[in-house]
């Protein structure tokens, strides 16, 4: 059985167990026939004995990986977001993106590109016109067979709103909306208080985002509405969704949105920002603000009668089928690496 190294630059093994998007991919990898071994250093890739292949995150700290890899004559598969691609053009950020996506495309065998955006985008970044390398490759999520989720919460039962962030930065949660989505709940439940809405769950690792949070918490008098709850496993978390009527996602720019689209299958009406990949990823079975701005975010939600809003269940489950299955992400994986 061939082995590839799976590598991303975390500061916690444990995250490729608890991340939706590496664990899924590790097992669609699983399922093309690879043994997976994930590492967070770039000096198990001088190991050439002990690989095949190189599957590698993100298009910033996995070029030394990539290189050493091409080097060895491995094959070299690039996927994960690109956020700072959807910055001005101006932007230091961007320009480091640029420049170190051009690299990446140099020594990959394949990028496997998880939105439109991020493709039309990594597109308009490349100094070549040879567009071979990229695939188009939604993430995918566990859509199970023969079970309904959604048969044992009817919708109007539902009494909580949820979100899914990683808040080790402050600006990360900014990025993901976590505080444009409180203002809009608080403003929105003084507008409509018989939302009945009793909880506001925000899943996810704490860190320095969270102290954030809890400030802007404060300041919106929600204390005794909303409850963060750590790291929590997928069992608990799908257990939390299947309880929320509503998930938001309002982000500035999100390269896909696994967990809006985990929150869809479960029955969420998620509200979102259209940002990136969300508008392809959500496409019509949520609710797409126009603006982030609060006052007519709420207004739009009020007009809308959001909180009345039913979930097209069957809908829902044959656009999942459709684009985000495992099967599909993994006949994509099995291409990428001319298997």
């Amino acid at each position: 059985m061939k082995k590839v190294l799976f590598y991303a630059s975390v500061s916690d093994l444990e995250l490729f167990k608890i991340q939706s998007f590496y664990k899924y991919d590790i097992h669609c990898l699983e399922n093309i026939g690879f043994q997976v071994e994930t590492t967070n250093r770039c000096f198990d890739f001088l190991k050439f004995w002990n690989y095949d292949a190189s599957f590698l995150y993100f298009y910033r700290k996995s070029l030394l990986p990539a290189v050493i890899s091409s080097f060895f004559r491995k094959k070299v598969v690039f996927t994960g977001g690109v956020d700072d691609l959807a910055l001005d053009s101006s932007t230091k950020n961007f320009n480091i993106q640029r420049a170190l996506i051009n690299f990446c495309y140099l020594f990959a065998d394949s990028f496997l590109v998880v939105s439109d955006s991020d493709f039309l985008n990594i597109k308009k970044a490349l100094f070549t016109s040879k567009l071979s390398k990229l695939i188009l490759s939604y993430h995918s999520i566990d859509i199970l067979q023969n079970f309904n989720p959604y048969r044992e919460m009817s919708y109007q039962s539902r009494c909580c709103i949820s979100t899914i962030c990683w808040m080790g930065s402050k600006v990360n949660v900014q990025r993901k909306g976590v505080d444009k989505a409180l203002y809009i709940f608080k403003e929105w439940l003084e507008k409509k208080p018989n939302l009945n809405i009793q909880k506001f769950y925000i899943i996810g690792r704490v860190g320095s985002g969270t102290d954030y949070l809890k400030e802007v918490i404060a300041e919106c008098g929600l204390d005794d509405y909303v409850e963060f709850t750590g790291a929590i496993s997928d069992i608990e978390k799908n257990s939390l969704l299947l309880k929320s009527r509503f998930y938001f996602q309002c982000s500035q720019y999100e390269g896909f949105g696994v967990a809006a689209l985990e929150a869809l299958y479960n029955g969420c009406l998620v509200i979102h920002s259209g940002n990136g990949g969300l508008s392809s990823t959500i496409s019509s079975y949520g609710i797409q603000l126009t603006t982030l701005d609060v006052n007519s975010a709420v207004t739009e939600l009020i007009e809308l009668d959001a909180g009345a809003h039913e979930v097209d269940y069957e809908a829902i489950t044959a656009h999942l089928n459709k684009f985000f299955s495992h099967d599909i992400r993994s006949k994509s994986m099995k291409s990428s690496f001319n298997l």
